[in-house]
């Protein structure tokens, strides 16, 4: 039975259920989550980085190696366009405090640490061990210290991406505050924890300095969930911590699932979307955490139905109505880079109405737009008949990829 690992503490505080049932956590990720994992890849090689030597190593020049590791790390975690543009923003910030702290102590990054929640053992855990469960004890844990920073005092920092992080305190965070007793175990020393919070205009440090009976008393703590999760009864136990602290399976959990079937009892009414009467406090408490669960659950389960319904084809869910993966046509769009192209729109519009109509974007919208400024109301048809027609003889008029949405219908419509 394995243990949480230190970033799911807290909602193993809540609800043991995730580790102590043998359901399968929810499969997928979002892209919050990405962008801060492809961060962390990359601010790992931070400390001690030398593009000179990465550069003969591989063979390229000193200025493309930067630029190659964003691509790699953007590639490696499927980032957006967009969030692949601000990743090295992120990084840069980090680096700032990463040399600062270089300068006078000795930094290393991603520290594995097994603390034996039971002997309260600690000690440096080897890479392979972080995902092979087997190399490691039965009561051990292993934590990741992002940055490990060893001066006169110990020194463990978490990176953690978005705004909502500025918030957040070590002193009350079960994450850092299980890492914090990891490093005191290993080191001998009671550490500075902190929470470096990370975004477009730098970094927030907020940091702890952590007593020894503050430590022991976490100790005991893990001790106890431990205990609970070898001991108690493999229930669920639902509530705003499901939403809240992201549990892994909360699209395949009994609690979310009864949710699902019914929000309450009571509201069970012919009409579904008719109204329903809250009779109590207790009763609307209930009924939110309810919904936060159906919330919660519910983009999982529609990525189910979608990789299920792609996989299998369409399904009659009324007699002679189906639902399933439509193949839609690609959408249309004007490249204005194809040579001539920008000519045959000024032609037709003028260079005053050509420049505004595409200068936010060259889209069919765009051009309707120029078309009904440049031309009068019984002419405007035919101008952008020929407009794009002759954008369309000159490769302007691009169609897009195909897509798929998932719809009813009925099989004589297709």
């Amino acid at each position: 039975m394995r243990l949480p690992s230190a970033s799911r503490v807290g909602l193993a505080a809540h609800c043991l259920y995730p580790w102590t049932s043998d359901h399968p956590w929810d499969d997928g990720d979002s892209p919050a989550a990405a962008f801060g994992r492809a961060v962390h890849a990359c601010a790992e090689l931070l400390p001690g980085f030398d593009e000179r030597q990465i550069a003969s190593d591989l063979g390229i020049d000193c200025d493309d190696v930067v630029p190659l590791i964003y691509a790699l790390a953007a590639h490696a975690h499927g980032l957006s366009e967009a969030d692949a543009k601000r990743l090295p923003m992120y990084v840069s910030h980090i680096s700032g405090v990463v040399l600062e702290a270089g300068r006078t102590a000795c930094v290393r990054a991603e520290v594995a640490i097994a603390y034996d929640v039971m002997t309260m053992h600690a000690r440096c855990a080897a890479r392979g061990e972080v995902r092979d469960r087997s190399r490691r004890g039965p009561d051990e844990m292993i934590l990741i210290i992002d940055l490990l920073v060893e001066g006169a005092q110990a020194w463990a920092i978490n990176w953690k991406t978005g705004r909502s992080a500025r918030y957040e305190h070590p002193r009350d965070s079960p994450q850092l505050r299980a890492e914090a007793l990891a490093v005191y175990r290993l080191l001998g020393r009671a550490p500075r924890a902190s929470i470096g919070a990370v975004d477009e205009d730098g970094v927030i440090m907020r940091s702890h300095d952590f007593t020894t009976w503050e430590l022991d008393t976490i100790a005991a703590e893990l001790m106890e969930l431990r205990r609970r999760q070898i001991e108690e009864p493999s229930v669920p136990r639902p509530g705003m911590h499901c939403r809240d602290l992201y549990c892994p399976m909360v699209s395949r959990c009994p609690a979310t699932r009864g949710a699902l079937a019914a929000v309450d009892r009571p509201s069970e009414l012919p009409m579904p979307l008719g109204g329903i009467a809250i009779r109590s406090d207790e009763h609307l408490r209930s009924v939110r955490e309810r919904v936060a669960l159906i919330e919660e659950g519910l983009p999982h389960i529609k990525r189910a139905m979608r990789e299920y319904l792609v996989k299998r084809g369409a399904v009659e869910v009324t007699p002679g109505v189906y639902y399933g993966p439509v193949e839609h046509k690609g959408r249309e769009r004007v490249d204005l880079e194809v040579p001539g192209a920008t000519e045959v729109v000024e032609r037709h519009l003028g260079p005053e109405a050509a420049k505004e109509a595409v200068e936010v974007s060259a889209s069919k919208t765009s051009l309707a737009r120029g078309v009904r400024a440049a031309a009068e109301v019984g002419q405007r048809a035919a101008m952008e008949r020929a407009l794009l027609g002759e954008l369309r003889a000159v490769g302007a008029i691009k169609e897009g990829s195909p897509y798929v949405t998932l719809e009813e219908f009925r099989k004589d419509e297709q």
